[in-house]
């Protein structure tokens, strides 16, 4: 009789925890409308430290445990993983060179100049005593506006640096998709495929992080001088995603550093301004996170 009593046990426990494996995940779609009228589409898959961020043209899973990021491009069947570190190094060494091309083509007079200000630049390069000042000038206003989106209630925050309002967000505390990820340790993950702007670099400040930690971004409006760009989220349900989702496609090559940095510059060359889907480095066209 014991042995009938463990074996019913076993098998409840088995099948409660597959029932939890199969609420563990998320998946948000949203919908990006830039200044210029286009719209384009991210799904994000979420199961704790593991993430997939994907459109038509590109996805970006992240192991937020292992601190190691695979880009892949369904348009070359092709894909890189690895440590952002060494994508990092690789790309200060290819700008490295070109900025040694360009500068034999200047004059003699010109080129110490030039080295001195290239040499001023990468020294101050990620300097966190810039970080630091930037920081200090965030501030996130709540607003009295709430908003129903997707059948969530949603707070407007205001972002405003220096006294200039750079972007409206809607946030719901009613789900909270990322309750069980690293969110600091995901931005520093994305950090070098993160297209240099104001925008993304206050939305890795603590401030911006203590605000989204425990809820949603529901929409995000910002204004430009063609309009404003607005992302905003069209379904959040939990949902079961299955291991293989966060590995590339076996039939996939894997990308060279080298070439995997020419796409990226080559995107990079392409890619517009203060647009949610351009806040982040187009692995074309756009990618990954932003919430």
């Amino acid at each position: 009789m014991r042995y009938v009593f463990r074996v019913v046990f076993i098998i409840l426990f088995l099948l409660f925890s597959q029932f939890d494996k199969l609420l563990a995940g998320w998946l948000i779609v949203e919908i990006n409308q830039d200044q210029y009228g286009s719209y384009t589409m991210q799904s994000t898959f979420i199961e704790g430290n593991m993430i997939r961020i994907e459109t038509t043209e590109s996805i970006v899973i992240l192991d937020i445990d292992s601190s190691e990021l695979c880009l892949v491009f369904p348009s070359k069947m092709l894909y890189w993983k690895g440590k952002p570190e060494v994508l990092r190094n690789g790309i200060i060494e290819t700008l490295e060179v070109q900025i040694q091309v360009m500068m034999q083509q200047l004059p003699a007079s010109e080129r110490q100049a030039f080295q001195n200000e290239f040499d001023t630049a990468m020294l101050s390069f990620g300097s966190e005593s810039l970080t630091h000042d930037f920081y200090k000038l965030i501030e996130i206003k709540k607003m009295g506006e709430e908003e129903n989106i997707v059948g969530l209630k949603s707070t407007r925050y205001d972002i405003v640096i220096d006294s200039i309002h750079f972007e409206q967000v809607w946030l719901t505390n009613e789900v909270e998709p990322y309750a069980a990820t690293e969110l600091e340790s995901m931005l520093e993950l994305t950090q070098i495929i993160t297209k240099p702007s104001i925008v993304t670099s206050y939305r890795n400040s603590p401030e911006y992080i203590r605000l989204i930690k425990n809820g949603l971004v529901m929409r995000s409006v910002i204004p430009g001088p063609f309009g404003e760009s607005v992302s905003e989220v069209g379904t959040v349900r939990e949902a079961d995603i299955p291991d293989a989702l966060f590995l590339p496609p076996e039939d996939y090559r894997p990308a060279s550093l080298t070439e995997l940095i020419q796409i990226m510059l080559s995107g990079f060359e392409g890619a517009g301004q203060e647009s949610p889907e351009n806040d982040k480095f187009r692995l074309p066209p756009k990618s990954p996170i932003d919430y």
